[in-house]
């Protein structure tokens, strides 16, 4: 897993690796984790940014720039398959039980990343990144 890929607004090109997570919580970290969220393929995240736009006209999208990231390959990345996770993890509804899944990983920093099936695609990934991690 050598490159991610995230879509970001232009008003976050200075600070592409920002995130916002830890503010609203996302589906996997609760409110207060900072993690970075990013795609195995440029196609599956726009599909992600698609998905958690709320209704809007085409023509009202905002512009949205890609980024790749490089992960170093000698780096330990979790795995999770479809298996691996609760039945329910896939819902369009922010469950606490599914942000505080990752719990031992949130909570520490040996681990980069970890690689989780899409919600909206499930034979696709998408990665995690600890913005702890050293």
């Amino acid at each position: 897993m050598p490159r991610v890929f995230r879509l970001i607004k232009q008003r976050f090109l200075d600070t592409p690796l920002a995130g916002g997570s830890a503010k609203r919580g996302e589906r996997w970290n609760p409110i207060g984790v900072d993690v970075l969220y990013a795609s195995s393929s440029p196609e599956l995240a726009l599909v992600e940014v698609l998905a958690n736009l709320m209704p809007i006209r085409l023509d009202e999208l905002p512009t949205y720039f890609p980024i790749t990231i490089q992960l170093p390959d000698d780096e330990i990345h979790r795995i999770y398959t479809v298996g691996q996770l609760p039945a329910d993890w896939n819902q369009p509804v922010r469950a606490p039980h599914l942000q505080t899944f990752l719990g031992e990983w949130l909570q520490g920093t040996q681990t980069l990343s970890v690689q989780i099936p899409s919600a909206v695609i499930p034979f696709s990934n998408n990665v995690i990144i600890h913005r702890m991690h050293p």
